[in-house]
């Protein structure tokens, strides 16, 4: 199966667009993509993040079903879309690989459909840093929960305002359970953060959520990132 030779994307870039020819695969081999699709009333659903390793544009039907923008610097290889049909028609390990890639997106969409289901703002955004602490790389900080995605972005993600996921990420900075820092986040207190993603309150998180100053550098920082 032939491919292009790797492209790079800059942040914000366009791979694919909802709704048009779905001509090409894509695999990611750095960087991550947001992955969103738009609702009947024009708002923007961000519905999953690709990494590395991850494969865009497998789709049953002609069209693109999302559409996917660079979140940061993206290098991703980009295949014929029917080539690939082909080749996986002939391969068994091709054939595992893709059924392997439809599971992981069912995974994905489950975690996402929890995610949303969560209770508060505190449970929603604590169980996003826990869940991309999951996905970190093996030699990054044990600390260190990588956020490269703009504050508007997870609030998308998450169905809460951006001023909303200001307001926890500075609730969650004052309890003592994370600092931020630039793109993204080192946790403090872990077992805090597990209670906090568990939607068991803290007096200190309680507190913290009573003195909200200093969400609003957060949101400014989020709309000057592009959020």
């Amino acid at each position: 199966m032939e491919c292009e030779r790797l492209t790079l994307y800059p942040p914000k870039a366009l791979l694919m667009q909802e709704g048009s020819p779905a001509h090409h695969v894509f695999l990611i081999a750095a960087g991550t993509v947001s992955l969103s699709t738009l609702l009947p009333d024009g708002r923007r659903q961000v519905f999953g993040f690709a990494r590395k390793g991850d494969f865009l544009g497998v789709v049953a039907e002609d069209r693109y079903a999302c559409t996917a923008y660079a979140v940061d610097r993206v290098s991703a290889f980009r295949m014929d879309r029917i080539q690939m049909r082909e080749t996986i028609a002939c391969s068994p390990q091709l054939l595992a690989a893709l059924q392997e890639i439809t599971s992981c997106e069912l995974a994905m969409a489950r975690r996402h459909i929890v995610l949303l289901g969560r209770r508060s703002a505190v449970e929603k955004v604590a169980g996003f840093i826990l869940e991309h602490q999951d996905h970190a790389s093996d030699d990054a900080p044990a600390h260190r929960v990588d956020l490269p995605m703009t504050r508007l972005d997870i609030a998308d993600y998450l169905g809460l305002t951006l001023e909303t996921v200001c307001r926890t990420l500075t609730a969650l900075a004052r309890a003592g359970i994370i600092v931020v820092i630039p793109g993204g986040v080192r946790i403090l207190d872990h077992a805090g953060m597990a209670e906090a993603a568990a939607g068991e309150d803290t007096p200190a998180l309680e507190h913290a959520r009573l003195c909200p100053s200093g969400a609003r550098r957060i949101a400014a920082e989020g709309h000057a990132h592009g959020g």
